[in-house]
Order: C-alpha cells, then sequence, then structure tokens
C-alpha cells in the first residue's frame, strides 16, 4: 500500500456477525465519519476457541494488516476466545509504533478500554431490593468459575449482605451463559423446598430470557409473579414481551474515549492507558418498572418480518446459486455469481488458484495457514454498480487494487477470508458505505462463496484426476499387454486383441491369415555381437511387422517370447493378402538390412496359414503356421550345411 492520504483506524474482531460486536462496529463507523477517520476492519466469523483446521483459515485474513499503514489499531479482544491471538497483533502495533487499544480485555502494554459490568449488575440488584423490595433473589449464574461469572456472583453477594439478606447457596444456579443449562438450573430449583423467589438474577440476557421462558411453562408470569433481569443489553432482550430490564455496554462512550486518547497521543498531551466505561442500566418490563403494552409486539414483529423475509430471500438465492455453479466451469461460475454480489465489493483470489485447479493433483500436499496468500492476488471481480470481470494482479501488500481511490472514495472496508478449512482461497473486501450494510449477509455470503470456490476447485481436480487415471490406465494396459523391446503386442495383449475382433462380425467367407515368424541365428548374433546387438535385430524384426500393420489396418502383430513373432489379420477371401504380405515383409527386412549399417544381416523363417473365420480356432492355426515356419527353418539349415560342405 502507498503512502496514506487521511488517517486509517484498523479494526480486528472475531465472531464478526455477533449482536454486540456488530453494534459496537456500526457505532465506530458513524463515530469515525464525523472525524473524516477511515476505517480497515479485518475480521472472522468463529471466535478461533477450538483451534480447528477452519479456525486456522478464519484467521488467515489477521495476516493481512497492513501495520505501517494504520494510525491506530482497535482490537475487540473479548471476540478472541484464543488470548493468544489477540497478543500477537498488539505486538506487530508495538514493532511498528501503531497505538493499539484493547476493548473490553486488557493487554499488556496497550490502552484498554473495559466496561463496568460490575457496578450495573450491582445497581440492579440493588434495584430490585431498594424499588421493588424483593427479599428473595435466585441467581442464574453464568459458567462456574470464569472471571465475569466470578466478578458478578460476587457482585450479588455484596448487596444482599449489605441489605442484611442471607445469602442462600441453594438459590445459585449455573446457567453457562445460554439456554440448555439455564432450563435445568430452573427446573433442579423448582425441585427444591423452598419458598418461591421474589426476582430472577442473571448474569446475561440470553439466560434471563430462558428464565422467563422456562417459568411460563411452569405456569408462572413476568413481572405478575416473578421478576427477572439479565445483562449484556442483546435486540432480543429489548424485542420480546415483556421487555428484559438489562444493563448495556456504553458503546458511544468507549469510541469517544478511544478517539479522545487517540487526539492526546497526537496532540503529545498526556493520556490514560486503563479507562473503565461503565453499563448503562435499561429498566424495562420484566421488573416491573415499564407497563407491558400489547401493541409493542406488533412493531417488533413487523421489524423482526422484513429481516426474516431479506434472509429468506437471499439465501433461495444462494440456495440457487450453489446449485447451479457446479455445473460450470471457473469462468461461467464467475459470471453466475456476479448477478448475487453483494454492493461495492471485490473478489480477490490467490494467483495460484487457477493453475490449481489445471495442475496434477498432488495428493501429499496442503494448503500451509502460514502462507495463507500469494505475493500477488488477483482481484477476479469487483462490483461498482455495474459487475466487473475484473482478473487484476496486484501486490498482496497493497490489498486492493487501487487501494488509494478505494480508500478515498470510501469510509471503510471490511475483509474477511475465503477458505475451505485450513485451505485458503483469498480474501473478500467490502465497502462499509453499501446500502444496508449488514454482518450477517456478509458471513452467509463469503460461506456460501467458500463453498463454491471448494466445489468448482474440487470438480475441476476430479476432471483432471479422471485424466490422470485414465493414462496411468492406458500405461497399465501398455505394460500388461505390450512387449516393452519391441512395442509390439505380447502373448497376452495379442489373445486379448484376437479375442476382441473374433466377436466382430465378419463375412460368411472371411479368413484368418496368421504368419508365425522366428528370427533366424539370434544366439549367433548375441555371441558374437552382444546382446545389445541381438535387441537391435528383434527390434529390427518387429520395425518390420510394424510396417505390415500400418500398411494393412486389418493387422496385429506381436512378439511371442523369445525370437517368435506372429502376425494376423481378417480378410475377404480369395484375396491372396498372404502372399502379398510375405512379399512386403521379405522387401522391407532387406531394406532394413541395407541400412544398419551393421557386419551382419538379420534373418527370419515364416510359416503361414488361411482358415475361415467361422471355423476357426487359434491354437490350431498357430500350430500349424509353427509347423510350416520350422519346416522353412530346417530346410535353410539344411541348405547351409550343404553350401558348407557338411553332410549329416
Amino acid at each position: 500500500m502507498a503512502s496514506k492520504r487521511q488517517t486509517i483506524v484498523g479494526v480486528c474482531v472475531a465472531s464478526l456477525s455477533q449482536e454486540r460486536y456488530t453494534r459496537f462496529l456500526d457505532a465506530l463507523r458513524a463515530e469515525a465519519q464525523h472525524f473524516d477517520y477511515k476505517l480497515m476492519i479485518f475480521g472472522c466469523f468463529q471466535d478461533l476457541y477450538e483451534r480447528t483446521p477452519n479456525d486456522l483459515g478464519e484467521k488467515s485474513i489477521f495476516q493481512l494488516l497492513p501495520y505501517e499503514n494504520f494510525d491506530a489499531l482497535i482490537v475487540l479482544t473479548e471476540s478472541f476466545k484464543d488470548l493468544n491471538f489477540p497478543k500477537q497483533i498488539a505486538r506487530q502495533a508495538a514493532e511498528h509504533n501503531v497505538p493499539l487499544f484493547s476493548i473490553d480485555r486488557p493487554l499488556d502494554g496497550c490502552i484498554n478500554i473495559r466496561y463496568g459490568y460490575a457496578d450495573a449488575f450491582a445497581d440492579m440488584v440493588e434495584h430490585l431490593i431498594t424499588v421493588h423490595g424483593c427479599r428473595k433473589l435466585n441467581l442464574i449464574a453464568g459458567i462456574k468459575g470464569n472471571p465475569f461469572e466470578l466478578e458478578r456472583t460476587q457482585q450479588y453477594r455484596r448487596v444482599l449482605q449489605k441489605h442484611g439478606i442471607p445469602v442462600e447457596e441453594e438459590r445459585i444456579g449455573y446457567g453457562n451463559f445460554w439456554h440448555g443449562p439455564t432450563y435445568q438450573a430452573v427446573d433442579d430449583f423448582m425441585r427444591m423446598n423452598l419458598p418461591f423467589p421474589d426476582a430472577f438474577v442473571c448474569e446475561n440476557d440470553a439466560m434471563a430470557i430462558a428464565v422467563c421462558d422456562r417459568l411460563a411453562e411452569y405456569g408462572y408470569s413476568v413481572p405478575e409473579d416473578v421478576l427477572v433481569t439479565g445483562l449484556d443489553g442483546i435486540d432480543e432482550a429489548a424485542n420480546r414481551t415483556p421487555s428484559i430490564t438489562t444493563a448495556h455496554q456504553d458503546t458511544v462512550g468507549s469510541i469517544q474515549k478511544i478517539f479522545e486518547i487517540y487526539s492526546a497521543i497526537q496532540n503529545g498531551r498526556e493520556y490514560e492507558t486503563d479507562v473503565t466505561i461503565p453499563f448503562r442500566v435499561s429498566f424495562e418490563q420484566s421488573c416491573g418498572c415499564v407497563p407491558v403494552v400489547a401493541n409493542d409486539a406488533s412493531k417488533i414483529m413487523a421489524r423482526l418480518s422484513k429481516n426474516w423475509a431479506r434472509m429468506t430471500t437471499y439465501d433461495e438465492a444462494m440456495d440457487a446459486m450453489r446449485h447451479e455453479v457446479i455445473r460450470l466451469s471457473y469462468r461461467e461460475m464467475l459470471q453466475h455469481l456476479a448477478s448475487h454480489m453483494l454492493d461495492n465489493s471485490w473478489l480477490c483470489l490467490r494467483s495460484d488458484y487457477n493453475s490449481s485447479i489445471d495442475s496434477e493433483v498432488d495428493f501429499g500436499s496442503y494448503e500451509s495457514p502460514n502462507a495463507a496468500f500469494t505475493d500477488q492476488m488477483n482481484c477476479v471481480l469487483w462490483k461498482n454498480g455495474d459487475v466487473t470481470l475484473y482478473n487484476r494482479f496486484y501486490p498482496l501488500s497493497n490489498l486492493l487494487p487501487d487501494i488509494e481511490e478505494v480508500i478515498a472514495e470510501h469510509s471503510g472496508l471490511v475483509f474477511v477470508p475465503l477458505h475451505f478449512q485450513e485451505s485458503c482461497f483469498g480474501y473478500m473486501a467490502l465497502s462499509l458505505d453499501t446500502f444496508e450494510f449488514n454482518y450477517e449477509i456478509l458471513g452467509k455470503f463469503s460461506s456460501n462463496f467458500c463453498t463454491i470456490l471448494q466445489a468448482i476447485q474440487q470438480k475441476e481436480r476430479v476432471t483432471i484426476l479422471n485424466r490422470q487415471l485414465e493414462s496411468i490406465n492406458r500405461k497399465l494396459t501398455e505394460l500388461y499387454c505390450m512387449d516393452p523391446l519391441t512395442g509390439l503386442y505380447n502373448r497376452r495383449g495379442f489373445y486379448e486383441y484376437m479375442d476382441q475382433h473374433f466377436l466382430e462380425d465378419h463375412g460368411a467367407d472371411d479368413i484368418l491369415i496368421l504368419f508365425s515368424i522366428d528370427m533366424d541365428d539370434l544366439k549367433a548374433i548375441n555371441d558374437t555381437y552382444g546382446h545389445k546387438e541381438g535387441d537391435f535385430s528383434l527390434c529390427l524384426i518387429s520395425d518390420c511387422m510394424k510396417h505390415l500393420v500400418r500398411r494393412y489396418d486389418s493387422l496385429a502383430a506381436a512378439r511371442f517370447g523369445g525370437d517368435e513373432f506372429i502376425v494376423a489379420g481378417f480378410f475377404e477371401p480369395h484375396t491372396r493378402a498372404e502372399l502379398e504380405i510375405e512379399r512386403t515383409f521379405t522387401e522391407q527386412l532387406s531394406f532394413l538390412n541395407t541400412g544398419s549399417g551393421k557386419d551382419y544381416r538379420v534373418a527370419a523363417s515364416i510359416g503361414h496359414v488361411s482358415v475361415p473365420v467361422a471355423s476357426c480356432d487359434l491354437e490350431s492355426a498357430i500350430n500349424e503356421a509353427d509347423t510350416l515356419m520350422y519346416r522353412q527353418k530346417q530346410a535353410k539349415k539344411k541348405a547351409q550345411r550343404e553350401a558348407a560342405g557338411i553332410t549329416e
């Protein structure tokens, strides 16, 4: 990336589509626009807790961080369940002298922005006691031993003790911050022989909602029969009836504090490095402070229905796209995908994505998470109004083609990974100025696109693999059926060829012409000139036979072993082809001998038969041709002895 023209604030976040993080990012975007700061958000959709191959692919996006171009870096540290990873980012930021703001969880050497959960939680317990007169308060705690659970449980105990209310351990259950264990905690309490509580104090909103639902199954109404409070301020807590009394992060306050500190850093003023932003308590219907109004539900349902319809339409389009592209080529897939792209988005793939499709499959290789991207990337699609098949290569360090112009035109960019398990295809960038920007849709889109990329790659690789297997099978067939020295059929290959051609339709009077050819004096050549010359002489015989095969399409030639050869083919009757074939063989052998430059001449004995196909027995034909060939061979030897004056 070239030199900066404007202030760039980087952001790192995991679990990108979670409500509390998207709320922070939306507020950050609004505040950054006020200062004309540009945002570059790098996020993934998993919390990276499991350290699975999929997590490796997810966290690859953080390899892109252009520290040298950041004026400040914000890390939503609580979103990363593996704290080692934010620590690595903090070390890199320190090396580049980039001030790093760690949100909701402290990191050494960083500017830590904390949220004051404890005081807000204590305020709600205090409110139940002092305003509503509650004396019996059940606590639904989080994960036992978790820092957040310990902090909130401690506040619960402290406030009860402050008011002289004994802490009954039986009234403390653990819901592990989600609905399943919370249902069990409520069931466990209902089986106890204890007076029914005045209120359930829950350490987050998800558990408060679960308590309301479970109590309703037992016939209790909130807030008429019992009060309920939560914590976190999630949208569902506000959108249900009754709405949940809760406390939420002062997101705007924390962002304003970040920019205040950043301004102090820029101007050389002193600044705080550890700041606590209090939670804001919202007293709602579940504690009885706000009347339950029936028509509230209709507004909520209308809003949810609109969101549901939008997501359903999007899901249907994605399903159709997935099914459609499976049958398409890579280029066709990109053209089809273009119509479904989000506005102001870039799809960037590794420069070797195409070559990895086209190359041979290497079963021992895998993509290393330490090299998630190539030094040169390829922006294959860009949607800016009309979709463009961009196909532009650019340095990875630039993040996008024409990056300076892109930053100038948009308030911010979001980068998310494209991968299948630990194998990375590239990444996608999206402008924050996109109409109705939605992180949940972004997550669905990137997930679908990853599935498509993997399917296309696998389909193409299967095609390549099939071609490789066909080639291997051909080679195996050659090894199985062909003589390696001469390139002719071996005995097995000859019989398979003949079996196949015997099954073909032949005329009633068609004949099989078969030659048995045996090289003369191979032993003498081996003994006198060596086995290399013996092999040469065998190949010279085979070259004559290949000449026959090229000239007569119906012929097949084989080396039966040693110096024994067979030539056979099917012909119409009365052609007398056997005489022409023998003459052609003899002439070609003479021609090759003349041009060989050897001190010896290669000769062969020949025997042939012609038998009707209808009554042909192949073994009998071979034996008969062999007999005739050996008669010729014996006659030659006898003539040689007589010429030499040798008598028997």
